[in-house]
């Protein structure tokens, strides 16, 4: 059958398929490497945690890189954000060789006198040996993890609920604003499931479209904040709004 198939295609519909023209190699090459590596690299290389906590007490914040591969990487990490420096990390480049582990530093810098929390972007990527390339044309694809990193300005616990508001716009449209100093982790879960949507992270005065949450212009949800270890800090209904 594919034979016959075959034979019924044009000639050089046929040649395409034996990657002879060197732009379908390219992408040929690219295709493979993304594969290899994302499939090899994603399994190998990991960091110790998943958002990363900094308040005034913090005089550095450790950061565990690990690295199960049988390749060596080049890791980088930078801060969004920080242009003011109120971070420094130690080091910020380093090659971590294949089955080791490393420990970078954040260190705080310059945060006194900050009466609101800050939200960064915390990147770390990674650049892989290309040894498994070797027989084709040498690409070097960067692997990125995206962390929030957090600066507490005050303990977490002396957040107020009612600072957590429903606001109205328009006829159909509704947003879930954070009025308060603290930068907050929330899941947000209908009255009538157990099921929690997806962790969504406010920054002060911002604000999430909870529209959905929404029927005939009446809010009906539970806000569960979640505190810096994971644990639930304040569970709250949402069912008034302001307009």
């Amino acid at each position: 059958m594919l034979k016959h198939l075959a034979k019924c295609l044009p000639e050089k519909s046929r040649a395409s398929h034996h990657l002879k023209s060197p732009m379908t190699r390219i992408v040929f090459i690219l295709i493979l490497s993304l594969i290899i590596l994302s499939a090899d690299s994603l399994a190998g290389v990991s960091v110790v945690g998943t958002r990363f906590i900094i308040t005034q007490n913090t005089k550095s914040l450790p950061i565990k890189i690990i690295n199960d591969n049988e390749n060596d990487y080049l890791v980088k990490t930078n801060i969004s954000g920080n242009d003011e420096g109120r971070f420094v990390v130690t080091p910020p480049l380093f090659l971590l060789a294949k089955n080791t582990s490393n420990i970078q530093m954040l260190i705080p810098d310059k945060i006194e006198n900050i009466k609101a929390d800050q939200l960064y972007s915390l990147t770390i990527a990674f650049i892989p040996n290309s040894k498994k390339m070797k027989d084709f044309s040498t690409i070097s694809l960067a692997l990125r993890s995206h962390f929030n990193l957090i600066y507490r300005h005050d303990n977490l616990s002396k957040f107020d609920p009612a600072l957590l508001a429903l606001v109205k716009e328009g006829n159909d449209v509704f947003w879930l604003r954070n009025h308060s100093n603290f930068v907050l982790t929330i899941n947000i879960k209908y009255p009538s499931t157990e099921k929690l949507d997806s962790r969504i992270t406010l920054i002060p005065e911002g604000k999430v479209n909870v529209s959905k949450f929404c029927k005939l212009k009446k809010c009906n949800f539970w806000v569960f904040v979640v505190d810096d270890d994971d644990s639930i800090l304040k569970k709250i209904h949402m069912n008034n709004f302001n307009s």
